[in-house]
Parts: structure tokens; sequence; C-alpha cells
């Protein structure tokens, strides 16, 4: 089957924050979501300085380091902290439900380790026709961001996903 014929945009998907059967559906937001996914780094070997010796005429190149994820968008904000559901803003300060049950710390590694959640961006194919809807997951994402003031006033997350390669259906 070919790619689609029809062209997406802000109004077409979804951004959720998850955190095993928690699930925070991102709502008012600017559709302004970003993802670099900068891959693993390239290590080249050079001989004397060239990238290929005068034998093999290649250069030697190698996958190197695992690289992070990193992503951003920006919500409208709505409430600042409740402690019967969770906000955009306590994702960014650390607070209210996000601090007392959301996130997953990797095994073993005591209280040090910050609490990581998954971000999925769904992008809907069904309403506009195609025969799938389809999702970029980002795992262990570790989240920072900003709050402003303004007309109106917004929340801006960042994150980093400790993960090579988003998982893509």
């Amino acid at each position: 089957m070919p790619e689609s014929q029809i062209v997406k945009n802000m109004r077409s998907g979804l951004i959720q924050v998850i955190a095993g059967a928690n699930s925070y559906d991102v709502k008012f937001e600017e559709g302004n979501f970003s993802l670099t996914i900068p891959g693993r780094s390239v290590a080249v070997y050079r001989d004397r300085g060239r990238f290929a010796d005068a034998d093999h005429g290649q250069p030697m190149v190698l996958y190197d380091q695992d690289q992070e994820m990193t992503g951003t968008f920006t919500a409208y904000m709505r409430d600042v902290s409740d402690n019967s559901f969770i906000t955009g803003p306590q994702f960014i300060t650390k607070s209210g439900l996000y601090a007392s049950s959301w996130g997953t710390t990797m095994t073993g590694a005591g209280t040090e380790a910050p609490k990581l959640v998954d971000i999925k961006w769904t992008v809907y194919g069904t309403i506009h026709g195609d025969p799938a809807d389809h999702t970029v997951l980002c795992q262990w994402c570790y989240i920072t961001g900003s709050l402003a003031d303004g007309g109106p006033n917004t929340v801006s997350f960042s994150f980093s996903s400790f993960d090579v390669y988003p998982t893509v259906t």
C-alpha cells in the first residue's frame, strides 16, 4: 500500500504521558510536538589524519555511543495543582500526584533515580480515511519544562528519552 495521500496537521494528533496504568491526555495544547532523534553517534577512525588508508580506500566508520532523543510541546495551563487529579504543571514541578504515584524508577536505582514516564504521540489516520492510526512512543522519558504567564498561560514540556529510537506503529 502506498503512503497516505492525506496531509496530517496539528488537528490530527494526541499527546499522552503514560506511567504504568496511569495516562494523561494533554488537552488544550498548541499542536507543536517536536521530536529530535539523533540515533547513535558515529565514530570515525582515521589513518594518520586521513579518512581512508591507501590500501582500502574506504573510511573506518562505526557506531559509537547511544544518544537520547529529545522533544518538546506546549499546552495551555488549566490548573496548577490538585490532589485529586494530575495536572500538566505537576510534571514540571515534580509535585502533587506526579510525586506520589506517577513515574517509574529504574530497578535497583534507589531514591536517587528520577521518575521516568513514556510519551506517546498518536497521529490519527482513520478519521481521514487511512486504514490505521499511527503512534510514536518514546520510552524512559524525563520531563522538565517551564510555566509562563500570558494570554493564555502555558506549560512548556521538554523531555529526554533514554532510548535510541522511538517505537513506531
